[in-house]
């Protein structure tokens, strides 16, 4: 995915080229959707998803590709169990929202600090835009719930930013996302890493701090009232 990253979206489906647009930054993602395929629907939430302990991350993603410099990002991630604030690359901040109808489901709010505008991204938005799809997909930092449902606990545990977390593998080789360090209390991945066509990617959190700032969590309208809101369409209309 997630969570901006030079991606934090993780979606293993297929093969993609890194995002290169400014609002493609906040999670991960080493796969791409064909514009042919349709997509499927939001994933069931993960065991746990509704317990969530509010954290604030800093979490840390390095690209290498095949040719050329490497790729260093830090992002600082506030999670809820229904909202989720990115506060990405060039100033700008995410504030994703929980469907209250639909728990699956999601939207999103850019917020352009440059601009002094606030852009509405709906649930289609983030799909076709970040490769997010659902609230479970944001609330894993970009992974693939169902993804991760397939791979395998293994014996080895490491601690990550003072939290153990247990390594889970693919139970095939050759999986594009080979291990993923996850902590079920938490429903957290710690650090994962995937290669595509492209190079490898590799997330992992370097801090992990109970509780989360609540102005970042507040609507951004509420925020900066003085920003303008727009939908998708009309941002890019007047890009």
């Amino acid at each position: 995915t997630l969570v901006l990253l030079l991606s934090l979206q993780i979606l293993v489906s297929g093969s993609q080229q890194a995002p290169q647009s400014p609002d493609s930054a906040t999670f991960v993602s080493p796969t791409r959707r064909a514009a042919a395929v349709v997509p499927k629907g939001p994933a069931d939430l993960p065991a746990g998803a509704e317990q969530v302990v509010p954290l604030t991350l800093e979490v840390v993603t390095r690209h290498i590709p095949l040719k050329g410099a490497s790729r260093v990002l830090r992002q600082s991630v506030s999670r809820t169990r229904d909202r989720i604030h990115v506060a990405a690359v060039g100033g700008r901040e995410w504030l994703f929202v929980r469907n209250p109808v639909d728990p699956r489901r999601v939207s999103g709010m850019l917020i352009e600090h440059g601009d002094r505008t606030i852009v509405v991204h709906e649930e289609s938005d983030l799909r076709s835009r970040l490769g997010i799809n659902g609230w479970a997909e944001a609330l894993l930092l970009g992974l693939d719930p169902e993804a991760v449902r397939g791979l395998q606990a293994a014996p080895q545990t490491r601690t990550i930013a003072g939290v153990r977390f247990t390594r889970h593998s693919a139970a095939q080789g050759g999986s594009a996302m080979p291990d993923v360090w996850w902590n079920a209390d938490l429903v957290l991945p710690g650090a994962f890493e995937f290669k595509d066509a492209f190079g490898t990617t590799r997330v992992a959190i370097e801090r992990i701090a109970r509780g989360v700032k609540d102005t970042h969590l507040q609507m951004p309208a509420s925020r900066f009232p003085s920003y303008k809101v727009m939908d998708l369409a009309e941002s890019l209309e007047v890009r």
